[in-house]
């Protein structure tokens, strides 16, 4: 558009966004007034953005001083920004495998200084034999978000945020009652949309590792116990108990069953209400008192009590073979 002062007059003609035109008629001292309105695309490329206008006296005027003809105004185009920042918690270290209900809590902030549309959200699962998505979902007040995806591996979404807007995703989740010990880690990314710049890219992406507590022993078991004179008593067989797993165990009682299980009788226990650490070790001793001759056979169990009902139970056979004195 363009203004005249009075007695003077102008036009403002043309189309599109390369050229514009239009004429002055200007009294004395006169003056025009353009006014250009538009709008930068937000797919505009980077870089310098030159407007430059020209006037020309028209036949047979002759304009003396022409240097002052023409004028440019020239904008850097920049990338808009967005600082855009995401967290992500369960509120736990450690998780026994077989649990279930597992919550994880992701909140994405855009702190501004722009609004934010369609921002891309990747969260990357540990797989299910670590973790098993039973829900995804997501909440904006004030803008909007989509939680995409199937499956263990990945889940995906996007934000459309307000500057100050939070969107808050929710992941639940459950353990395989067959997860391997060991950490389990989930990590969640935010990225600020295309032809956006994120300032801050370090807060935009946040971890969440449990270590997956897995009960586990082993029971080392000597030979067997050989001939053995009825009514007299073996020599103390050593057994050797070990916590194998990732988490602290109780030990239980040693306990002898089986067809001749009075025959056997443990001794120099160390191992019952012995609570033992990753590793550690406990002993006990058993020893074989054949009331008759053949073959004697009892089972020797161990186990174990703590955090997901303790280790699987340990089982050794015993065998010996009670023989007549001479």
């Amino acid at each position: 558009t363009c203004a005249a002062s009075v007695g003077s007059s102008c036009t403002a003609t043309g189309t599109g966004s390369t050229t514009r035109g239009g004429s002055v008629s200007l009294l004395n001292l006169g003056t025009a007034t353009y006014t250009l309105v538009g709008t930068v695309p937000s797919a505009a490329p980077t870089g310098s953005s030159t407007n430059t206008v020209a006037i020309a006296a028209p036949f047979p005027v002759v304009d003396p001083i022409p240097g002052n003809n023409s004028a440019s105004d020239t904008d850097t185009i920049v990338r808009p920004e967005t600082n855009l920042s995401i967290t992500k918690e369960d509120g736990r270290t450690t998780v026994t495998r077989g649990t279930t209900g597992v919550t994880y809590t992701i909140v994405v902030t855009n702190n501004g200084p722009f609004a934010v549309t369609a921002a891309p959200l990747t969260d990357t699962l540990p797989g299910g034999t670590r973790f098993i998505v039973t829900s995804w979902a997501c909440t904006a007040p004030g803008g909007s978000c989509t939680a995409t995806g199937t499956g263990n591996t990945t889940r995906t979404g996007t934000v459309t945020l307000p500057n100050g807007g939070i969107a808050t995703y929710t992941l639940v989740g459950n353990v395989p009652a067959t997860a391997p010990a060991g950490a389990s880690t989930n990590t969640v990314t935010i990225t600020a949309p295309a032809l956006m710049l994120d300032p801050n890219p370090v807060d935009n992406s946040a971890s969440d590792t449990d270590t997956i507590l897995v009960p586990a022993a082993t029971l080392t078991s000597p030979v067997a116990f050989g001939a053995q004179q009825v009514g007299t008593t073996s020599a103390s067989q050593v057994f050797t108990y070990t916590n194998t797993g990732n988490v602290a165990i109780t030990v239980s009682t040693p306990a002898l069953t089986g067809t001749n299980a009075s025959n056997y009788a443990i001794v120099s226990d160390l191992c019952t209400g012995a609570v033992l650490n990753s590793t550690d070790t406990c002993t006990f001793g058993v020893t074989f008192a054949p009331s008759a001759p053949g073959t004697r056979t009892a089972t020797l169990t161990v186990a174990s009590t703590g955090i997901a009902g303790g280790a699987p139970n340990r089982v050794a056979g015993l065998t010996g073979t009670g023989v007549q004195g001479t």
